[in-house]
């Protein structure tokens, strides 16, 4: 018998061989959904990682101020005298606040020998936070404004020439009458009054 049409070699007639090689959407699925897992958890670790560092380096700035001024009082017996007004150590806010205090720039000048780039926050975040400095030329207070990311890191006072004289109240650090220090103030409220 002769056939007019031969067979397909995948013809319907014959089962179908299937490669047992490949994977199943499902397995996909499961796999990508543990990928996925496993990167915010490292993405959740990275950042608090950076944190931490962010806010040791904070730390370390406070540290590097404290010896700038101290080195300046060594010098001629008494802190650089901003007029009893706040002003900023931040590099960009120096020029930011001559116009409301004209004793900024006197600060960056009177600091230069000790502190010839002023530290400036690790984010960033512009003239609305930083490194803040106030003093009469007796008394003075150095504060971070508005810049610890985790307040924990900062429990206790960086420096005080008298331990514990002054220290965070709340969320806004407030100064003593005269304290001499370095501490927290990390409201998000107007900068906290003078000395």
């Amino acid at each position: 018998m002769r056939v007019l049409f031969p067979r397909h070699p995948l013809s319907l007639a014959e089962p179908h061989k299937h490669s047992l090689t490949g994977f199943t959407l499902i397995e996909l699925l499961v796999v990508i959904a543990i990928i996925g897992l496993i990167a915010s958890m490292v993405f959740a670790s990275l950042t608090s990682a950076r944190i931490k560092a962010r806010d040791a380096r904070r730390a370390a700035d406070m540290h590097t101020i404290q010896l700038a001024l101290e080195l300046y009082v060594s010098d001629y017996g008494h802190y650089p005298n901003t007029g009893g007004a706040w002003t900023s150590f931040d590099a960009p806010q120096f020029v930011a606040n001559d116009i409301v205090n004209p004793n900024a720039a006197d600060l960056a000048a009177a600091l230069v020998k000790y502190l010839p780039t002023p530290p400036t926050d690790p984010k960033n975040l512009g003239t609305d936070s930083g490194y803040d400095y106030f003093s009469d030329g007796t008394n003075m207070c150095v504060i971070f404004w508005r810049t610890p990311e985790n307040m924990l890191n900062f429990s206790q006072n960086l420096w005080d020439i008298a331990p514990f004289r002054c220290g965070a109240v709340g969320s806004n650090g407030q100064c003593t009458s005269g304290a001499n220090a370095i501490f927290i103030g990390a409201g998000t409220g107007a900068v906290p009054g003078g000395c």
